[in-house]
């Protein structure tokens, strides 16, 4: 009886061997904090707006202040309205080719005029100097357009080289005040219009046209509209505006 109660006492002051199963995570797994990811790169302006993110943060930009530095500026069609289709305006999202839209689109049936290929005038917004003017433009073929759409779903987002020749043929003008004014898709160009002229508002640019789209590849006239852009201090003047504020600035400003 003795040997027992001595066996009993050794084994009680021994200690058992730990087992941990390598079916459970070890002791205090569960609270440790979770290692996260670092955050993500500060993106360009450009790439925000060729579709590389996000698009930024909405009504952090005042409209007033817009609208004074816009205010020379008028519709380069004459007697149309701004087309208020969210397609039509800036921000709207272009899947086809991962990207953003970064003007406004004036087409026929939604801008309370005629648009016509190679009939209705595009005219200059405002006073200013041509900074550029596509002179010897050649069109795109079915398959270069579709190759450049492949190359823009393969990198998610909208190579500002791919986005250029996706715009067709192009005017830009350099105004006062650091505003850029663009003019795309044109049928043709005015008689004697060069890089390094200067321009008055109302003059005449060219006409509308649809170079650069799916059905100017294709050889047909149709889908003609305007696309029109403002930038403002070298950044699209619609980043950071909500829709209804860009709404308002648009109608103020270009409506006639």
């Amino acid at each position: 009886m003795l040997l027992v109660l001595l066996a009993a006492a050794v084994l009680a002051l021994t200690p058992l061997p730990s087992f941990v199963s390598p079916d459970l995570p070890p002791p205090d797994a569960d609270d440790a904090a979770p290692e996260l990811p670092p955050p993500p790169p500060p993106r360009h302006q450009e790439d925000l707006v060729l579709g590389a993110g996000p698009l930024p943060p909405q009504s952090v930009v005042d409209p007033e202040a817009v609208l004074r530095r816009l205010d020379f500026l008028a519709s380069p069609l004459e007697g149309a309205r701004i087309s208020m289709p969210d397609s039509h305006l800036p921000g709207a999202p272009r899947e086809y080719r991962q990207g953003w839209h970064q003007g406004i689109d004036y087409y026929a049936g939604h801008s309370g005029i005629p648009i016509v290929w190679g009939q209705t005038p595009v005219l200059a917004a405002g006073p200013g100097e041509v900074v550029r003017a596509d002179l010897d433009f050649v069109e795109l073929t079915v398959a270069e357009r579709e190759a450049l759409l492949a190359e823009c779903v393969r990198l998610q987002t909208t190579p500002a080289s791919a986005l250029d020749r996706l715009h067709g043929r192009q005017v830009w003008i350099m105004h006062p005040g650091g505003v850029l004014t663009r003019y795309s898709h044109l049928a043709g160009l005015a008689e004697g219009l060069r890089e390094g002229q200067t321009v008055e508002r109302g003059q005449l640019l060219g006409w509308v046209g649809n170079s650069g789209t799916a059905a100017a590849a294709r050889g047909s006239r149709e889908g003609a509209h305007l696309h029109f852009e403002i930038h403002l201090d070298g950044a699209p003047f619609w980043v950071g505006l909500s829709l209804d504020d860009l709404r308002t600035v648009l109608r103020e400003l270009l409506d006639p």
